[in-house]
């Protein structure tokens, strides 16, 4: 009977050795270990998502290393950023990188609709998210907009992740200037119209209307 044995495949040898006094076994197992690879896939681009796991199963005895110091076989991830993973056995190790993006959705929140007085004029100014490009009404992407006369005003916002849009109306009122004339005398078959009008202006005469003209003659008064 030989004292050893040739192995050619992953098996386990068992041996057993007769003495004059005792008799004893053992066997061990041998794997033959072969060059490997690591794939951890595509890129990954996600968006509205509060993680991933990246990772896969790897063989007993195989010991890993992520670049974030994890050594399990899969790992979550929450941050965008490179991970990369080098997997070892007694013979041989394989390496392989993942860029991982999570991005959000655009969003944009212009102050509400607003009525300001005379010519004083509004500054609007957009966000500055990395990775969001914006888009004022007018067409430009500064980061200021100003206005000074009536107009409604938007601003887009634009990722890979989709499109937002926030609209906003602005009036300007003048100085209200109004002149009814002087003090006027008419006969007593004619009419007089008076005018208040004023541009954004609501109106309360004395005689109860709420127009901007009224029509007088009919008797002598003082309006208001």
């Amino acid at each position: 009977i030989a004292s050893e044995a040739v192995v050619k495949e992953d098996s386990v040898v068992s041996v057993t050795v007769f003495g004059v006094c005792d008799t004893i076994s053992d066997q061990i197992q041998v794997t033959f270990l072969q060059p490997f690879d690591v794939a951890l896939g595509p890129d990954i681009f996600e968006c509205d998502v509060q993680g991933v796991t990246i990772g896969d199963s790897f063989s007993i005895g195989y010991s890993v290393n992520w670049s974030s110091g994890a050594t399990s076989d899969s790992i979550d991830v929450q941050t965008t950023g490179t991970y990369a993973v080098t997997v070892n056995n007694s013979c041989f190790s394989a390496s392989d990188t993942i860029q991982v993006t999570m991005e959000a959705s655009p969003m944009v929140d212009l102050p509400a609709d607003t009525v300001t007085c005379f010519d004083q004029a509004i500054v609007l100014k957009r966000p500055g998210v990395v990775g969001v490009t914006y888009f004022w009404s007018d067409s430009s992407t500064k980061v200021t907009h100003t206005v000074d006369i009536t107009k409604q005003v938007w601003l887009a916002a634009v990722n890979e992740c989709g499109l937002s849009v926030d609209t906003m109306n602005i009036v300007f009122n003048g100085e209200i200037q109004s002149d009814l004339g002087i003090d006027t005398t008419i006969c007593n078959q004619d009419i007089l119209v008076l005018d208040a009008f004023s541009p954004g202006a609501t109106y309360l005469w004395s005689t109860g209307h709420t127009t901007d003209t009224i029509v007088t003659g009919q008797k002598s008064a003082f309006y208001t």
